[in-house]
């Protein structure tokens, strides 16, 4: 399956995080026809695997903390840690 074949790219490092995706060229790879490499990276941006930008194309995750915690503190705030204890 073209789907589980691609999953197993990104997740062997066979396609560097962040690095944009040809669908001709994993055609290629894979052997296969176009239309089910663009099946399998929809499913792939389904699960977050891939990320799609508009008019750029699809990419392979980049994790990130303002994707992985869009609504946390570290998005607008700086992280100050707390001071260290002066006795034990």
């Amino acid at each position: 399956m073209v789907s589980e074949a691609l999953r197993n790219l990104i997740i062997s490092d066979d396609l560097d995080l962040g690095s944009q995706l040809s669908e001709a060229r994993i055609a290629s790879k894979l052997q296969v026809s176009c239309p089910p490499v663009r099946k399998a990276i929809n499913r792939r941006e389904m699960e977050g695997l891939l990320v799609f930008e508009p008019q750029l194309g699809s990419f392979v995750f980049f994790p990130s903390i303002q994707r992985n915690f869009p609504n946390s503190a570290t998005r607008s705030a700086p992280w100050n840690p707390p001071p260290l204890p002066t006795k034990c």
